[in-house]
């Protein structure tokens, strides 16, 4: 009961039919032979419609206020306003649990770039000031995390890189990422030191994970589901639902030439 009144209430804000909200996030519709059958999502399946769904709209409305803000804070009679002046400090809280999937390493991927970001600011870019104003201090160390974020972000050989490249490929699977993974950063004469084969007394299923060494610390992530995650993709029938949408912002994030797919990198462009 309390799923259906959460579905009445979400249709009802977004101006949409609930019933064709729960056939599309229960079913979807695909042809065969020239018919149309309904088949029916699995409860997981069904589970990552819904969330990619909200994810896409999430991630609209907050490109639309972003593009406000900054049409608002860049028209010439607010340039010269310092009121109009706004400041963020966003920190991401790293996260390592029992069990870390796909959203963790995107989190603690963030908490590396303000790390990196940090050590840019207060230790490389101020020391250089320093010996070039003559000022002589203590020298100080650092780790550099470079290479954790060169593992992990590089084309072709990052984890992200390869992740998007097996969600391409022909019989892509969770099992096969992993595998690159450790073929491209624990080859031999050539392994990567941020890069960690798990043990079985380092976490849950060891076999189906592999570990990053953080600045915080080593994290294990479990790559079940990986593939699917990344692609957070809408299928067509839950944007068709959403463009008879009554509610003009939200179908206009939804124009008949756009593509269904958000994608992952395009996600985690938004937060690098």
């Amino acid at each position: 009961p309390s799923s259906v009144d959460s579905l009445y209430t979400a249709c009802d804000i977004w101006g949409v039919k609930s019933d064709d909200m729960n056939r599309v996030l229960t079913s979807k519709c695909l042809k065969t032979m020239g018919d149309m059958v309904h088949v029916a999502y699995s409860t997981a399946a069904a589970i990552d419609a819904r969330d990619a769904m909200v994810k896409k709209v999430y991630s609209e409305l907050f490109q639309i206020m972003v593009n406000m803000i900054n049409k608002v804070l860049s028209s010439e009679t607010n340039k010269s306003r310092r009121e109009n002046f706004i400041g963020v400090l966003d920190i991401f809280g790293f996260e390592s649990f029992d069990v870390n999937s796909f959203e963790q390493l995107c989190i603690n991927f963030c908490n590396e770039k303000l790390q990196f970001h940090f050590n840019e600011h207060i230790f490389k870019m101020e020391l250089t000031l320093y010996e070039a104003e003559g000022i002589h201090i203590a020298s100080s160390s650092f780790v550099d995390n470079q290479p954790t974020l060169d593992m992990l972000e590089l084309p072709r050989t990052g984890s992200f890189s390869m992740l998007d490249e097996e969600c391409v490929v022909p019989r892509g699977s969770d099992d096969g990422f992993l595998s690159k993974t450790f073929k491209i950063h624990l080859e031999k004469n050539n392994e990567h030191p941020n890069m960690i084969k798990p043990k079985a007394k380092d976490c849950i299923e060891h076999m189906k994970n592999f570990g990053v060494l953080h600045y915080a610390g080593p994290v294990f992530y479990n790559v079940t589901g990986w593939l699917e995650k990344n692609r957070d993709s809408l299928h067509d029938d839950i944007v068709q639902c959403l463009r008879t949408s009554s509610m003009p912002m939200l179908k206009n994030m939804f124009p008949e030439e756009a593509p269904a797919s958000s994608g992952g990198g395009a996600r985690r462009g938004s937060v690098a």
